[in-house]
């Protein structure tokens, strides 16, 4: 038989992390193994005490993002809580071990995986069944929503099941049903009309006391920041949890075009009187860089931010207040330098950070 003696523990696991088994045989010389998982197969052999050792990481990074970090899902009043099958992935993998006399012996394994990372001396193990996919959540976490704005929340579940959430503050509570996977509650989808998610369960300005509950048991309290309607840039980014996060930065922004030459060419086949110079260039380079305050934060919103500086997928918001978002009023954009200063007087900080835009389309040889 083939007995496992080390894996990964508390799942569902982060795929930009090793996933590291550790596997033998309880009888018998184990010679070679065969791991089978995503129509792949691959042969290791054990080292001289008869262990197999195999890192899933490679793997599940190809097969958890095939899509190159993109966010496609469009909410509308109707339709606003939606499994997202681009944020998990279950890993199966059937284990053949051939023994020294010809035989084998065969396992499978199954595991859950998130799109998302943890550092090292930062772990914290939610309870597994029902989990948050925000920066620092465990049993209780802190999120702001800016009204007028698309937003939504990303939950996991280790089974489909019923939800209920219920606001405190009002003693409103509807029930939702998850999916096994990720689940995207989106509380609004821009639109003022409360025909969706507010429509269940009406927010207050400023701050609801959101309990998630599996029967009668609260998993998880979410203290969800309403903000009030301001003019800014939304920017939405992938967070190490495997979720989406948004902030609204402040409107004064700085607008910065740098450009650079392609090449210059030098001929001048033309008297002194006749000439009108003597270089051409073959085109222009140019990109435009927008830098964006975030205003004063406190530690929860600043974690928060923090996260932004290192995502690998960040867009920004294009459309207006109070309008349906599609797939296209979010752009791609990249990150340029971020710079966090924290006032004395109240110990708050707040984000100065570069945001380079979709190079400029310009006419070129």
């Amino acid at each position: 038989m083939i007995t496992i003696t080390n894996q990964p523990q508390n799942p569902p696991f982060n795929a930009y992390n090793n996933s590291i088994i550790e596997f033998g045989v309880d009888a018998g010389v184990p010679t070679v193994a065969t791991i089978s998982t995503g129509g792949h197969t691959f042969e290791i052999f054990p080292n001289t005490s008869g262990v197999f050792f195999f890192d899933f990481k490679s793997i599940i990074k190809a097969l958890i993002n095939g899509d190159l970090f993109n966010d496609s899902l469009v909410a509308t009043s109707a339709a606003f809580f939606f499994n997202d099958s681009k944020l998990f992935y279950e890993l199966t993998a059937d284990i053949e071990v051939t023994l020294e006399d010809g035989t084998s012996q065969t396992t499978q394994v199954v595991y859950p995986f998130l799109k998302s990372a943890a550092q090292v001396g930062k772990q914290k193990f939610n309870p597994s069944d029902l989990k948050l996919l925000t920066s620092g959540a465990t049993e209780v976490a802190h999120l702001t929503y800016f009204e007028g704005y698309p937003f939504d929340i990303a939950i996991y579940s280790d089974i489909s099941r019923a939800v209920t959430i219920s606001n405190v503050r009002t003693g409103i509570s509807s029930s939702y049903n998850f999916s096994k996977g990720v689940n995207r509650l989106f509380v609004s989808n821009g639109e003022n009309d409360n025909g969706g998610f507010e429509n269940d369960i009406p927010l207050h300005l400023g701050v609801n006391e959101l309990e998630f509950r599996i029967g009668t048991q609260i998993k998880f309290t979410l203290f969800l920041d309403k903000r009030e309607a301001e003019c800014g840039k939304l920017l939405k980014w992938l967070n190490p949890s495997g979720g989406w996060s948004y902030w609204n930065f402040m409107e004064l922004h700085l607008d910065n075009i740098k450009t650079d030459t392609l090449e210059r060419l030098t001929g001048n086949y033309k008297n002194i009187s006749q000439s009108t110079g003597n270089i051409s260039i073959t085109g222009k380079q140019a990109e435009k860089e927008l830098e964006l305050m975030s205003g004063l934060v406190n530690n929860e919103e600043r974690e928060l931010l923090d996260t932004l500086l290192y995502s690998p997928k960040v867009y920004l918001y294009t459309n207006d207040l109070y309008q349906p978002f599609e797939t296209l009023d979010f752009i791609e954009v990249e990150l340029g330098s971020g710079t966090f200063s924290k006032s004395s007087k109240n110990k708050l900080t707040s984000l100065q950070v570069s945001v380079i835009l979709p190079t400029l389309n310009t006419q070129t040889l």
